[in-house]
């Protein structure tokens, strides 16, 4: 499972987004017929909780008081979840009063690396008739660049010999069996190893309104980082914390990496939902 999706769990489309992700890295593959799944009971659950669970066990997609709309963004997102500003839904299909899904689905054969998400959105055009288009939109985001006049990287952004850009290295792994390039810790805390150009798209899970997150640092090559910030911390309405003592993932940026963000608008992939149905129960 990739920390970038899995760890940093903030919102239920991450879930989606981790487990299918695990699920696609987990299973050898198969023959090559169409990835789909064999058989697949769908139930509108109707308890009221907020709560979800989602899971994959031998290919075997278990989901638990699902909204349409995170099923959506994990299943049509490839390595990570869309965030929800990239995800247009009718409107009946979002927020509060929104149907939400038990679902169990069988796999009709052992999935190839990829082929969960290609069943999965193969699930949601045939029971939920979804269709669907991409389209570019201008939507707020920010530019990631370099703090200082001098070019000076912070205390916890250093250099590394390793070329993660190379895909031979980026997949070798290291003696406890994590990968040489990647992020591991936990929700406010993170080490990795990376390219800047992969650490912009892993901060835009990071950012409270989940903008894009784009590299204009024009640094080249490998770098080595550590981040430590609040996470969700609330913020008022000039952007101060709430709590003094927090420092927001902005902050911590800036403090512990040299890097800062600016605002800017960009042009960004946008998946609309031009129509979708209520399943019919089995």
């Amino acid at each position: 499972m990739s920390l970038a999706s899995a760890t940093f769990i903030r919102r239920a489309t991450f879930v989606a987004s981790a487990v299918l992700v695990w699920a696609v890295a987990a299973h050898p593959a198969g023959q090559q017929s169409e990835p789909t799944f064999e058989v697949a009971s769908i139930k509108e659950n109707k308890s009221g909780d907020n709560r979800i669970a989602m899971n994959v066990v031998g290919g075997r997609l278990i989901a638990i008081n699902m909204p349409l709309e995170t099923l959506v963004a994990g299943a049509y997102g490839g390595a990570t979840a869309l965030p929800p500003n990239r995800v247009v839904m009718p409107a009946a299909w979002v927020g509060a009063t929104a149907p939400r899904f038990d679902i169990q689905a069988n796999p009709a054969r052992e999935f190839a690396p990829g082929e969960l998400l290609v069943a999965v959105r193969h699930l949601l055009e045939d029971r939920f008739k979804l269709v669907a288009h991409h389209e570019m939109r201008e939507q707020p985001g920010y530019a990631l660049m370099v703090d200082r006049q001098d070019r000076a990287l912070g205390p916890r952004l250093k250099r590394s010999d390793v070329n993660c850009a190379d895909p031979a290295q980026r997949t070798a792994k290291e003696d406890d069996g994590t990968l040489r390039c990647g992020f591991r810790g936990r929700a406010g805390s993170v080490t990795g190893r990376n390219t800047i150009e992969v650490l912009a798209r892993f901060l835009t899970d990071l950012v409270p309104d989940r903008r894009s997150v784009a590299d204009r640092t024009n640094l080249s090559g490998t770098y080595e980082f550590q981040l430590d910030w609040a996470p969700e911390a609330p913020a008022s309405s000039n952007g101060a914390l709430a709590d003094p003592d927090t420092v927001s993932v902005f902050t911590a940026v800036r403090e512990q990496l040299g890097l800062r963000f600016e605002p800017e608008r960009q042009r960004v992939d946008v998946l609309v939902v031009d129509r979708v149905e209520r399943p019919t129960e089995d």
